[in-house]
């Protein structure tokens, strides 16, 4: 799989999910192979030209933000294309964005009243961007537990804006079995983590697959499990309590 970022241009991606043979006016055939790195095209067999630099800007998108203080600025997370970043100037259908680190990235949120970045790769490993409009990756944090099945796993921005704080949904912070909410402040340019008491995994069996905070109180919490529960804090996550049955 290395071999694609050696060679953009002309390596195929080794996550290939299509392929399949067409014929041009003159008779002659030719390949589409649609990856992770986009489209590709070859006449000969043995050449392979990507035809997303080439103005076509393929991707597959988790995950997509607009800058909060400068709206110029647009930020996604994509399938193997990375983070990418970029600036919508109207000249164009087409965005132009620069990848700044390659692999998977979602649940993209802002913190420090907009200043700062942090998005999700799978398996847990949370980084932070406190310059995201060209700066690299700050901090970083990975949740190493037992009971970590989310993909990507889910994370929300503190309701105070104006601290450098997240949650995530994350396993156990000692590496054991449980399921628990996890947060996440950056103090002096490094994560600081905490790990919130109520354990979903033995109440309920599965792990936590989505979170929100209300929008109307900051105390409201909500949170709902790979295996359909649904749940309330009203103390910002200390305590919960099961709300309705199963969605």
């Amino acid at each position: 799989w290395w071999a694609y970022y050696d060679d953009v241009e002309g390596s195929l991606h080794a996550d290939m999910m299509y392929f399949a043979e067409y014929t041009k006016k003159d008779g002659s055939p030719f390949f589409l192979i649609s990856n992770h790195g986009g489209l590709n095209v070859t006449y000969d067999g043995s050449t392979f030209d990507n035809l997303g630099l080439s103005g076509l800007n393929v991707g597959q998108f988790y995950d997509v933000v607009t800058d909060p203080i400068d709206e110029l600025y647009i930020y996604a997370g994509s399938q193997d294309q990375g983070f990418q970043r970029g600036m919508d100037l109207w000249e164009g259908d087409v965005l132009d964005f620069e990848q700044a680190i390659s692999g998977d990235y979602g649940h993209m949120v802002f913190t420090g009243n907009g200043q700062h970045l942090w998005m999700v790769y799978p398996g847990g490993w949370v980084s932070y961007w406190d310059y995201p409009v060209s700066g690299g990756v700050t901090a970083g944090f990975t949740i190493d537990s037992e009971d970590e099945s989310v993909w990507i796993p889910p994370m929300v921005a503190d309701p105070d804006q104006s601290k450098n704080v997240v949650y995530i949904a994350g396993g156990n912070l000692s590496g054991g079995s449980g399921s628990h909410i996890l947060r996440l402040e950056v103090v002096n340019y490094e994560i600081q983590t905490e790990e919130l008491p109520f354990d979903f995994k033995a109440y309920s069996g599965g792990e936590v697959s989505a979170l929100a905070f209300s929008p109307f109180d900051p105390d409201i919490f909500y949170a709902a499990t790979t295996n359909g529960y649904f749940f309330t804090s009203l103390d910002k996550g200390e305590t919960w309590e099961q709300s309705l049955s199963t969605v």
